[in-house]
């Protein structure tokens, strides 16, 4: 601290004291005198893989977090660092695809929660592309958190809009299944499950066609699962979800049933599930 309070007065870093915690930055002048100098000592690369470590380190550190009540907080951190992350990205994406991979399916949780879809599927798609031999427990988190980013929003602006969204994430997320089932995942698999069951219900409401059989076998198998687990958060967002499938059927008594499990959920209370009209 007493260095970097010696470079601040000589205004070699300028510091940012506004918010919770003091950052402090390199002057750009200074920022490309110093990369100029990692590259003359052919030291840039591993300067940058270092910073895309950083990265990796952060975003995964802050995944248990995310379900929890600090979940905030580190949403907060990852805010904080939006430029080093992006900017981790771009590097990985060219240079340790896997790596690039491995960050932005640890992203994709936070930055759908801040609403940050766009980004997070444009790297999505990019690293998937440039990475396809990666580790499969990498590519069962990537494709299968993969559906959270079909939206009507981002449909809009692509080639067959929300139904070809809703059916990429669909082959995503049942490639997520397979592999999870195949490698012996039991958590990976059950949230791809989850995010198959989110996709299917979007398929719902967006009026197209989708097998109830097949989401009721799905949500009763994977709020099975997250009960036995005591997993509050994945069956929160079961629940939730459930809840919006049957608002959007017009079955507002089962829409009142998951809303109160939902609600349990979050509160961390396992409740006993009886029928859909028998709330509990």
């Amino acid at each position: 601290l007493d260095l970097l309070t010696r470079l601040v007065d000589r205004s070699l870093l300028s510091a940012d004291t506004s918010g919770a915690t003091s950052r402090f930055r390199l002057l750009e002048s200074l920022r490309a005198y110093g990369l100029d100098r990692l590259a003359e000592a052919g030291e840039l690369e591993e300067a940058l893989a270092a910073h895309v470590r950083w990265c990796i380190e952060l975003a995964e550190r802050a995944e248990p977090h995310l379900g929890g009540e600090d979940q905030l907080v580190w949403l907060d951190r990852i805010d904080a660092e939006q430029d080093n992350l992006r900017a981790g990205l771009a590097h990985a994406a060219t240079s340790d695809p896997n790596s690039g991979l491995r960050l932005i399916a640890a992203l994709l949780l936070p930055w759908w929660f801040r609403g940050r879809r766009h980004d997070a599927r444009h790297w999505l798609d990019v690293c998937l592309a440039k990475a396809p031999d990666a580790p499969a427990p990498i590519r069962i988190k990537a494709l299968g958190m993969s559906g959270l980013l079909a939206d009507a929003g981002s449909a809009a602006t692509r080639p067959g809009g929300l139904e070809t969204e809703l059916e990429l994430a669909e082959r995503r997320q049942r490639e997520a299944i397979a592999l999870g089932e195949g490698i012996g995942r039991p958590r990976a698999t059950m949230y791809a499950r989850l995010g198959l069951i989110i996709t299917l219900i979007g398929r719902s409401i967006a009026g197209l066609a989708y097998d109830v059989d097949e989401v009721t076998e799905l949500m009763t198998r994977t709020g099975d699962d997250f009960d036995a687990r005591g997993d509050h958060f994945g069956a929160g967002i079961l629940r939730s979800t459930e809840a919006v499938g049957a608002m959007a059927a017009g079955d507002l008594r089962h829409a009142a049933v998951a809303t109160e499990l939902a609600r349990a959920h979050a509160a961390g209370v396992i409740l006993l599930r009886g029928r859909d009209d028998d709330p509990p």
